[in-house]
């Protein structure tokens, strides 16, 4: 299962995060991923406008708090703020 999913229609592209049965946590992997799918989205001609969402009943519950506390638990870093704040699209947030 991908931890996120992508649907471009005229224009605008929507983003969500798919991970429901953590309440779309930020793991690493989805983090990883964001910022890959942000970075793409702003090479992405197609797409002049982004909405962000989340799966499920929880748009984010925030960092994933079970990863962080695995003993021997590290990560390399992520850029993800700078991904999304310069994608230079406008980016809707549709919070649930």
């Amino acid at each position: 299962m991908s931890v996120i999913l992508k649907s471009t229609q005229e224009g605008v592209t929507t983003v969500t995060l798919n991970r429901p049965e953590a309440l779309n946590a930020l793991s690493y992997e989805l983090r990883r991923a964001i910022t890959e799918t942000f970075l793409e989205l702003r090479e992405d001609a197609a797409t002049k406008v982004i909405i962000l969402t989340g799966s499920g009943r929880a748009f984010c519950a925030g960092l994933d708090l079970k990863e962080l506390g695995q003993e021997g638990f590290s990560q390399p870093a992520i850029d993800l703020q700078g991904a999304v704040s310069s994608v230079g699209k406008p980016i809707i947030g549709a919070i649930n």
